[in-house]
């Protein structure tokens, strides 16, 4: 350790206690941690299947309405929870869409942000506008050659 400020050395009788934190998990165990996480995560985190379904008197084989989950999930307690993580798994389906065009982010697009260095620009547009036109599977790959 190092010598204290122009006092000399710290005497080991007042060198300050150490501090042992234990962990509660297995830090050797990896699977929890490996890309991916645990397999069926989602499905292990809804513990009650049908519980939201049966506290808001939904039918089993109709869709929640969605004014009705907007209510409940302003409930507390259970309910409450039940009916967010539902409007939390019903976004997780949806594509993803641009801010102000509105169009679906396709494989083009990803395909020319990827290889343009500056996104959004006039070049890039006209990339995205070739790759529609050819396809995504077709755009980038040199022609003529077999």
């Amino acid at each position: 350790m190092r010598a204290s400020r122009g006092m000399g050395p710290i005497l080991p009788s007042k060198m300050p206690g150490k501090k042992i934190i234990k962990r509660k998990d297995n830090p050797d165990d990896v699977a929890v941690y490996a890309k991916g996480g645990e397999a069926k995560f989602i499905q292990k985190a809804i513990k009650k299947p049908g519980a939201l379904r049966a506290e808001l008197g939904v039918a089993k084989g109709e869709k929640i309405p969605a004014k009705k989950l907007a209510k409940a999930a302003k409930a507390p307690g259970k309910l409450g929870q039940r009916a967010r993580f539902a409007q939390t798994l019903a976004k997780l389906n949806k594509p993803k869409r641009m801010a102000e065009g509105g169009s679906v982010k396709d494989e083009c697009y990803s395909k020319v942000k990827a290889r343009y260095k500056v996104f959004p620009s006039a070049y890039a547009s006209g990339a995205i506008a070739k790759c529609r036109k050819v396809g995504a599977k077709n755009w980038g790959n040199k022609g003529g050659r077999s």
